[in-house]
């Protein structure tokens, strides 16, 4: 494969995206696996553009020193300096969720992209949004994380060459030669890929060690028992499965989304549990009032926006077989029954950790946050999508395969424009 180089192509041959038109059919087209190299580094170039086209940091912006300038101001002049604080800090929060982001979606189109391209890309993000030295170790050890993990199972399948010697190790099934007809094997990006039938499925689900990741169109993720795991993936592949739900091509492409969740499960949540401790020991150490509810909100917010990620999947699965409508009308039960709370609640672990149930400025804080982002992003989001559905007539999988890639904050913007056409 021609090596694969994020930057130099688009600028030196092919040019830019001309319209917000062209780069939606783009991304419909990414949206269901059909995309050529040379669109898929429009594309980003064209993302990249857009949200940072009014954004430049122009110097490194450290949000911990930030705030310990900010100690040192008397309260009474403070506040015009929180807000400059607060602005700079959501946008590099953006800006970091980005740089993953881009990083991910560049492997997951060329699982062979050499370390130098992606370092290009947060080189390029660093520069735009001022990250800090800390956020520089935090994506320089996913990077590393990743490529360790594909060695490993780059090694893993060079070790054991034979299907049924492989699949045996991995998963502890004693599957015999006869089953092989039923076993397509591959190497994902990260993981050994097993497609199989129900059946299999659930043998290897029987054996499987704590599987991490379970799949919406059937499947699931695991990893090998080995001292050093090796991660692989188990996908149903029935003939009347397919016949079912792939139509056409969206579950085989939805499989290998489905796959690469497992690189931001592992890697992506690690991180994120690296920052969440160092953000808790911030906010617990604070003494003064008005920063320590700006710390604290700096520690609830990320797994705020890790909820949202969570409910978007359950958005998008129900999106694709009911109206928005229904969906609206479910909204409370689902996410947040009784105001607080619901089916999906992926916050009741703040809302109930024992040592803060008593603590006013903690639960109040919470609560806010909830209200208005937590349950506003979520309605609003749904309520875009409904309207677009009603307004134009567009597949359901198409235009979610257009907002693939945003956040549900991002979805009405992005419908807005899409209106506007």
């Amino acid at each position: 494969m021609e090596k694969f180089v994020p930057q130099e192509i688009s600028q030196n041959y092919l040019g830019k995206i001309s319209s917000i038109v062209e780069y939606y059919k783009l991304k419909i087209k990414e949206g269901f696996g059909d995309l050529s190299e040379s669109d898929f580094q429009k594309v980003l170039d064209y993302e990249f553009d857009s949200f940072s086209k009014n954004i430049d940091f122009l110097e490194t912006f450290d949000p911990k020193n930030e705030l310990d300038r900010i100690r040192n101001i008397p309260k009474n002049e403070r506040k015009d300096f929180i807000e400059k604080y607060k602005v700079k800090l959501r946008q590099q929060r953006i800006g970091l969720a980005k740089c993953r982001r881009f990083i991910e979606r560049s492997i997951e189109f060329n699982n062979e992209i050499p370390r130098d391209d992606l370092d290009s890309i947060f080189t390029k993000f660093k520069d735009k949004f001022g990250f800090c030295g800390n956020q520089e170790e935090i994506i320089k050890s996913l990077l590393d994380n990743f490529y360790l993990q594909r060695q490993i199972v780059i090694e893993a399948r060079e070790k054991w060459s034979d299907n049924l010697e492989l699949i045996r190790n991995l998963t502890q099934v004693d599957f015999n030669k006869s089953d092989l007809k039923s076993l397509d094997v591959s190497v994902g990006p990260m993981s050994i890929d097993i497609k199989t039938n129900g059946f299999n499925c659930g043998r290897i689900y029987e054996h499987a060690e704590e599987p991490s990741v379970k799949f919406k169109y059937g499947g699931f993720a695991a990893q090998s028992s080995h001292e050093v795991p090796i991660y692989y993936t188990v996908i149903k592949n029935d003939l009347l499965f397919r016949m079912l739900y792939d139509a056409p091509g969206v579950v085989t492409h939805e499989h290998e989304h489905e796959k690469n969740k497992l690189f931001e499960h592992i890697f992506f949540k690690k991180i994120s549990e690296q920052e969440e401790q160092g953000l808790w020991v911030e906010y617990e150490e604070e003494e003064d009032i008005e920063l320590k509810k700006i710390k604290l909100e700096n520690y609830i917010i990320p797994q705020i926006e890790y909820a949202l990620n969570r409910a978007k999947d359950e958005i998008t699965a129900f999106l694709t077989e009911r109206s928005p409508l229904v969906l609206q009308s479910d909204l409370a039960n689902f996410f947040f029954k009784d105001g607080y709370g619901g089916a999906y609640d992926y916050l009741q672990f703040l809302r109930d950790f024992e040592p803060k149930k008593d603590d006013e400025l903690y639960q109040n804080t919470l609560r806010e946050l909830f209200e208005n982002k937590y349950k506003k992003i979520i309605s609003n989001a749904v309520e875009s999508f409904r309207l677009f559905r009603k307004k134009r007539k567009m597949d359901s999988q198409e235009l979610i395969a257009l907002l693939t890639d945003k956040s549900l904050a991002e979805w009405p913007k992005t419908i807005n424009r899409l209106l506007e056409e």
